[in-house]
């Protein structure tokens, strides 16, 4: 296997167990992917993770001897809305109220553990990879930034950038939340 498209893992997750799913996984040198997709797919996304990793810090001119992040980015790539929802029931924190809140959006990001997580529940690998750049920079961003309170539109910005920039589309629409 190519380095940029990592390994299959094929354990149980303990996001698994907690969420009562079966995904395909892949660990990467900056990433874990879990999709409820095929592996072929999560390969795919898995180059382009870590391509935005590269690209990020080759970008903003950081040492790629010291990351911006030393451990993995949890990435959760899912196909249904009951696979959403079980996300954000069980593994995101917060009130009935927030939860209910992000069970509408199409995916959300953590900066701790680093993670995000994008559905969009028609299929649509072309959307999921453009999820897996847009949500991949903002966890980046968060740690380049060192949690300082940034505007939402720059984050939102800087997303659009690397994802146009890495695949030519901006499939992901989150900028009228920002």
């Amino acid at each position: 296997a190519g380095a940029k498209e990592g390994e299959e893992v094929k354990e149980q997750s303990e996001e698994e167990k907690a969420m009562g799913l079966s995904l395909s996984k892949r660990k990467g040198a900056h990433f874990v992917l879990q999709a409820g997709f095929g592996q072929e797919d999560v390969k795919e996304w898995m180059k382009l993770a870590e391509s935005v990793f590269d690209d990020f810090h080759a970008l903003l001119e950081l040492s790629a001897d010291k990351p911006v992040i030393d451990e993995p980015i949890q990435g959760f790539l899912l196909d249904t809305r009951e696979q959403h929802e079980a996300y954000v029931d069980k593994l995101l924190t917060g009130s009935a109220g927030q939860k209910d809140w992000q069970k509408k959006g199409g995916g959300q990001w953590e900066p701790s553990p680093p993670r995000f997580e994008g559905w969009k529940g028609s299929g649509d690998k072309e959307e999921i990879a453009d999820i897996a750049v847009h949500m991949s920079v903002h966890v980046l961003f968060h740690y380049h930034m060192q949690g300082a309170d940034v505007a939402a539109w720059l984050y939102e910005s800087i997303a659009y950038v690397f994802t146009v920039r890495l695949r030519r589309s901006a499939l992901t629409h989150c900028i009228t939340q920002s």
